[in-house]
């Protein structure tokens, strides 16, 4: 079977005070819609519909992983942007740019009318994924600040790299306040019950996609929406960058070459990690700290943090490296030993093994190991 993904425009922060439930919200509720409304009217978060061509059969996608991906692990993906200016331009790779930090994927940007695996238009109307197209049809829009232009810039190419909305996961349980979502969008956005259930309540069988996490309200491929949408008071605001999930399961889905093993001249920074052979654990930089990361759990174990002050360097500066009889955490020129000095010789390595521990090797032989979970 073909299956294609549609997107459709969907306005989400506007509350229209005549629907049913509307008693219910307080006025300080109604301010924060109000003033969310240009913002979100203007500069809607896509929906996704998918639809198999030869039955005619729609069903919805969800926050997680597509099944029938495109792209394969350390692809380089040849993208080519069909209008917009050059300033925006600019500012969509640099934003994009961060599903690569994460991800074993490349994008190169070639000239509109070279042969691409990707395409980029800007067609006035919604922003959407259609395949391997995507269209940013508000980024135009003079209104459109670099918050805006980041936060849809980094939710389309999720679905380009093959990620569903996250508020739709098999893993989600949000409190619907159904009779006022139904009445928001069949008033405001024209949607009959049946879209409204397919887009917004209904989860895709695990049949179908079966790569997820924990659900995440903090994901950049979640729908926004104000308190009144749900029974409980949980809303969700604007989300213009990834979260850590985002980018440690992205990482899972197109994983850097796994390496366990750091030898001298060799550095752990934000990009280059150790992780370890069972794939359990990740060991990298991440905000100016040296993180342990569950790849099971989707959450950090532990972390540790340089403590030196200094200016002029940023977190990008921090790295792990061993040399001599030590290991040293890097803040620019400074550095903060990790461990015990071993007293004679210098160390071979660090190796990061199955139970998430750090273990210095000299002449063969673990002379220390250091547990962040614990001993930090």
């Amino acid at each position: 079977m073909i299956k294609k993904i549609i997107l459709f425009s969907l306005v989400i922060s506007q509350f229209v005070t005549s629907c049913s439930g509307s008693d219910d919200v307080s006025d300080n509720e109604t301010q924060l819609i109000n003033k969310e409304n240009l913002l979100k009217k203007e500069f809607p978060v896509c929906t996704t519909l998918e639809k198999t061509e030869n039955r005619g059969e729609t069903s919805k996608g969800h926050a997680v992983f597509k099944n029938n991906n495109n792209w394969v692990t350390g692809q380089t993906i040849r993208i080519r942007f069909v209008g917009g200016s050059v300033e925006l331009q600019n500012k969509i790779k640099e934003y994009a740019s961060e599903w690569t930090s994460a991800a074993n994927l490349n994008f190169v940007y070639v000239g509109t009318n070279d042969e691409s695996d990707a395409a980029i238009f800007f067609q006035t109307g919604s922003n959407y994924t259609f395949g391997k197209s995507i269209n940013f049809g508000q980024l135009s829009n003079p209104n459109a600040t670099d918050e805006i232009i980041r936060g849809i810039t980094l939710h389309e190419f999720g679905h380009l790299l093959g990620l569903q909305h996250e508020n739709q996961s098999p893993a989600a349980n949000i409190q619907w306040n159904k009779p006022v979502v139904y009445d928001y969008y069949q008033n405001v956005i024209g949607w009959n019950r049946d879209l409204v259930d397919s887009q917004i309540f209904n989860a895709l069988p695990t049949t179908s996609y079966n790569t997820y996490t924990p659900y995440d309200d903090s994901s950049v491929m979640t729908y926004s929406f104000p308190a009144s949408f749900t029974t409980n008071g949980f809303s969700i605001p604007f989300i213009s960058a990834l979260s850590i999930t985002d980018k440690m399961f992205i990482a899972k889905m197109f994983p850097f070459p796994v390496k366990s093993k750091l030898y001298p001249g060799d550095r752990v920074t934000t990009t280059s990690r150790l992780t370890s052979p069972n794939g359990n654990y990740t060991l990298y930089i991440r905000s100016g700290k040296l993180v342990l990361y569950s790849n099971t759990e989707f959450r950090d174990l532990g972390h540790v943090t340089p403590n030196i002050k200094f200016s002029n360097v940023t977190s990008s500066n921090v790295y792990l490296e061993v040399r001599g009889n030590i290991i040293l955490l890097y803040k620019g020129n400074v550095s903060k030993t990790i461990g015990p000095n071993i007293p004679v010789g210098n160390l071979q390595y660090i190796n990061l093994n199955d139970s998430g521990n750090i273990e210095a090797v000299a002449n063969g032989v673990v002379v220390f190991s250091i547990n962040l979970k614990t001993d930090l």
